[in-house]
């Protein structure tokens, strides 16, 4: 990432309105996200956690050292919970944040695929030229109170970035996954992540890691050719996609952003704080 295009505040200039179109179909049944509280029903909350996450068989588990690791986990998990009313808050925090990660990685599966999902809520559009989907992108990450996940290959955008960084500082769980390529480029929005504090993983695993894929909270997914650079703005010919209120849609990409956590390995920051 430019240090520049990082360090000032950039005006967002969208030359067009991104259009919005509506669906309306039976809703799917899906099991929403669960953003867990911060409360004193800890064995609540990691029961509501078990349920989130264990959809039958995984077909990433591999034999009994998959399944014991899941065993493992989930006992953890209650040992924890039942611990939760005697811990101070800020120890019950790290332990549930580190056992959910834990949980995420071993329960991890690639979606069945090719899936077809009903069409509900809505879907707006952008393309560059003309523009907008800067503005679009950083409006969207703006809305979101629980998660966001992102898996990127370039990412040098400064609005989008802020906006990411933002939201983190608001409370909501940001991760971000990126290609292998952020380890080696000059300036990377991996540093600047990692020098705030937001947990960022490197996808090696592929000869390249090139979602561009925003998931956010419960029902909000980004997508499409964008990725998420000044260049994708200002200079490519590239498609945005924002589906809201399709939960089914949204889960197959977030089991997918699960998988492809699993196996990255997390940056360590080149530089210092910029």
């Amino acid at each position: 990432m430019e240090r520049a295009e990082l360090s000032r505040n950039s005006d967002l200039h969208a030359s067009s309105v991104p259009a919005i179109i509506s669906h309306q179909a039976n809703p799917v049944v899906t099991e929403p996200y669960c953003q867990c509280r911060e409360s004193q029903q800890g064995k609540g909350e990691i029961q509501q956690i078990v349920r989130m996450n264990v959809k039958g068989k995984s077909r990433s588990m591999r034999g009994p050292q998959r399944a014991s690791s899941v065993l493992v986990y989930g006992l953890l998990l209650a040992s924890i919970a039942a611990a939760a009313h005697a811990d101070s808050a800020g120890t019950w925090q790290s332990l549930k944040s580190w056992s959910q990660n834990q949980w995420s990685a071993a329960t991890a599966t690639v979606p069945r695929l090719p899936a077809t999902v009903s069409a509900q809520g809505t879907i707006e559009v952008a393309f560059s030229p003309p523009g907008g989907a800067t503005a679009a992108i950083v409006q969207a990450v703006g809305e979101a109170k629980q998660r966001i996940w992102v898996q990127a290959y370039s990412f040098t955008s400064a609005p989008i970035a802020k906006a990411v960084l933002n939201a983190a500082k608001r409370g909501v769980e940001v991760k971000v996954v990126l290609d292998k390529s952020q380890r080696t480029q000059k300036y990377s929005v991996a540093d600047f992540f990692a020098n705030q504090g937001v947990p960022v993983y490197v996808d090696d695993q592929h000869a390249i890691a090139h979602n561009k894929v925003m998931v956010i909270d419960s029902g909000t997914l980004i997508t499409g050719s964008f990725n998420f650079s000044k260049a994708a703005e200002q200079a490519n010919a590239e498609n945005l996609l924002i589906f809201r209120g399709n939960p089914a849609l949204q889960q197959l990409y977030a089991d997918n952003f699960r998988f492809h956590l699993s196996h990255s390995t997390p940056y360590r920051a080149r530089h210092g704080l910029d």
